[in-house]
């Protein structure tokens, strides 16, 4: 436990990539297997169940200590971050002296996060007391963190597979593959990664996915991605390229080897149970083979809305096609193997012919489907069809290069995403809330409102709750923010501060869907920030009925799947 804690905070102190790799390294050289496959399980972001509730462990440590909540949740106030609190507070209490030695990662993951007794009160509550007067303050707030099911260190899944590599000795790209779609490691496995052996014994594992670049980042600064000439300047020759709709759904992967079918999301998680039509249909398949592809609501060959795709993900059990259920279809747009042979070495093109012979004689309607292809002859012309992107229910353009083998990750020059610009509106802050990692302390999550009302003096104009946004601004606009909201502040609700309703902000937005969840009535897509408007004042802001009008007609059918 102690290696990990120092692992943890060697690396919030560390930005530079190379040396977040040398200490992970490092740490995966010296750990027993049995860790490194919890930490594994952590790092490449595989929630664990929460067995403890936040609430329970700020107010039993309250009453071991003797403090009242109210005053637990200044502190957490002033801290910023509830994990950091309670391992300060927990100083108040004397340790434990009868406490065995040094616990291994494993044995604190048994006994203080995983075991199934922590659902019950009068077992969770003496062994968290028990964790308290045990461990040192930086170990307390490790395990506060690990009790909150995720455990997010600020290193992406690719500085992980990069130190597996070099630790085995074997390429970045192999090590990957060993890695995708895994279960959870147990120590045996962890051996087997770390000697180099190969591991890839498990039928329905996928491959790591290949990822597009936004295609703003190699436009020149003044241009942007309306300018099909800055398009064309950039990336050349467009018989170069391969043009295909961004769709808007679940990027996925389906594998089918023998009688084992598997689909997974781009993060690993298999999404068999919610889509069980999809796995039904690759039975059909004339040859084993792991397409790539996206999971869509569809209605017939149309797409639907992707909120409507959203009610199938998490069901255990799922009839889709009776009680008002969302019809699905997986668009394949890539054939990564076939028959056991990797593909992901031959150029687009070649994989592009043999998927097309794969589901050429198809029907048009099963819910395995080909990806179309745009035939475009020059850039203005696909430029037109991303312009037509929202009547299409896309997002906008995907454009590959014909030359490119498939590599994991995102690997800029082969694959572009060429989406629709957002939709955007003023919004009035009413309330914000304190941030999180190294944002905890300011207040840096903001509740954003629009107007309604006003057409009578029985219906006053008033400002209603539509979103919250927290990424967008730079470090020192929040900064700025939370001096004037510690100012501003009119009351409070918990840990939420209310202030003054004269800050205007520019929210982006992917779509609009109606919302008996919100006070305004709707709900925005993906919001975040893309300025403060100092220009304007509270009452230019926009108004419900405005943004509402964005709606797409599709998203408003009733849940009975009458439309």
């Amino acid at each position: 436990m102690r290696c990990f804690t120092r692992l943890v905070i060697e690396l919030a102190r560390t930005r530079r990539t190379s040396e977040r790799i040398d200490r992970l390294e490092t740490y995966l050289r010296a750990a027993p297997p049995v860790d490194i496959a919890h930490v594994l399980d952590l790092l490449v972001g595989r929630r664990r169940p929460r067995r403890v509730p936040t609430g329970r462990l700020r107010s039993w440590l309250a009453e071991a200590i003797d403090l009242p909540e109210w005053m637990v949740a200044a502190c957490h106030e002033h801290v910023g971050d509830l994990a950091e609190t309670l391992a300060i507070l927990a100083e108040e209490l004397d340790p434990d002296p009868h406490a065995a030695g040094e616990p291994s990662l494993d044995e604190v993951m048994q006994r203080y996060v995983l075991a199934p007794d922590l659902q019950i009160e009068r077992t969770a509550r003496p062994r968290l007391l028990e964790g308290w007067r045990r461990f040192d303050r930086d170990e307390r707030f490790v395990l506060h963190k690990l009790l909150g099911g995720g455990f997010r260190m600020g290193v992406g899944r690719g500085l992980v597979v990069e130190a597996l590599a070099r630790v085995a000795g074997v390429e970045t790209a192999v090590m990957a593959h060993r890695l995708a779609g895994a279960p959870r490691l147990d120590a045996a496995r962890v051996e087997r990664l770390l000697a180099g052996e190969d591991d890839t014994d498990d039928a329905g594992r996928p491959y790591p996915p290949s990822l597009a670049s936004p295609i703003e980042t190699v436009l020149p600064p003044e241009s942007s991605a309306n300018d099909a000439m800055a398009v064309a300047t950039a990336l050349g020759p467009i018989d170069e390229w391969q043009v295909e709709p961004k769709w808007d759904g679940i990027r996925g992967q389906l594998v089918r080897r023998g009688t084992t079918v598997s689909l997974w999301s781009r993060h690993d998680e298999p999404i068999d149970r919610s889509f069980p039509e999809i796995v039904g249909s690759a039975a059909g398949l004339a040859h084993d083979a792991v397409l790539d592809g996206e999971v869509i609501a569809v209605d017939g060959a149309d797409p639907r809305p992707f909120a409507e795709l959203q009610r199938r993900l998490g069901v255990h059990r799922v009839e889709p096609l009776l009680f008002g259920g969302t019809p699905v279809a997986f668009i394949a747009f890539d054939l990564l193997e076939a028959d056991g042979v990797d593909l992901r070495s031959e150029p687009l093109v070649e994989r592009r012919r043999r998927l097309e012979t794969l589901l050429r004689d198809r029907d048009p309607l099963d819910p395995i489907r080909l990806g179309p292809i745009a035939e475009v002859g020059d850039w203005s012309a696909a430029a037109a069809i991303r312009a037509e992107s929202r009547a299409r229910r896309i997002e906008g353009l995907v454009v590959k290069r014909r030359s490119s083998p498939y590599r994991g990750g995102r690997i800029r020059g082969d694959w572009w995403k060429w989406k629709i610009d957002p939709f955007t509106a003023d919004l009035v802050m009413t309330a914000a809330r304190l941030g999180h990692g190294r944002r905890g302390g300011l207040y840096a999550d903001y509740t954003l409102a629009a107007w309604t009302g006003g057409a009578s003096a029985s219906e006053p104009r008033r400002l209603v709750t539509v979103a919250s946004a927290y990424s967008g601004l730079e470090d020192r606009e929040i900064a700025t923010l939370d001096a004037w909201i510690r100012r501003a502040t009119t009351g409070r609700r918990g840990p939420v501060r209310l202030v003054e309703p004269s800050v205007v902000m520019e929210i982006a937005f992917e779509a609009v869907r109606a919302s008996d969840r919100h006070r305004g009535g709707i709900a925005l897509r993906f919001p975040r920030i893309v300025r403060i408007r100092a220009d304007k004042r509270a009452e230019e802001a926009d108004e419900v009925e405005t943004i509402a009008a964005l709606i797409d007609p599709a998203s408003v059918a009733d849940r009975t799947g009458r439309r």
